[in-house]
């Protein structure tokens, strides 16, 4: 992944490239928060693990921690997903979703 930086930009690729996966690490993370508690403490989770220093060291030097973070953010996401439940909703026959969130209409 930081290698593909630098194939398609250069060295501005290269250096571009570790702030990129620290940022998706971030996103993944206030995903999976969203998912478990909600979206306004998702946002609070996300402001959070930004601003933490270790989060920050790692998101400037090309390290793969923000990679697996974003894989495993995202696979907890997935797993999170797995348990929410499509049902036929009674009143209009469309599709609700019922599980960790809530019951929300799709």
């Amino acid at each position: 992944m930081l290698a593909g930086g630098s194939w398609l930009g250069g060295l501005g690729g290269a250096l571009l490239m570790p702030a990129v996966l620290g940022g998706c690490a971030v996103l993944s993370f206030g995903g999976l928060a969203g998912r478990l508690v909600g979206a306004w403490q998702a946002v609070a989770g996300e402001l959070v693990l930004a601003v933490c220093l270790p989060e920050v060291y790692t998101s400037r030097t090309p390290m793969a921690e923000p990679l697996v973070q974003v894989l495993l953010f995202g696979g907890l996401c997935l797993f999170t997903d797995s348990f929410v439940v499509r049902e036929r909703s009674r009143a209009g026959g469309g599709l609700a979703l019922a599980g960790l969130g809530g019951s929300r209409s799709g």
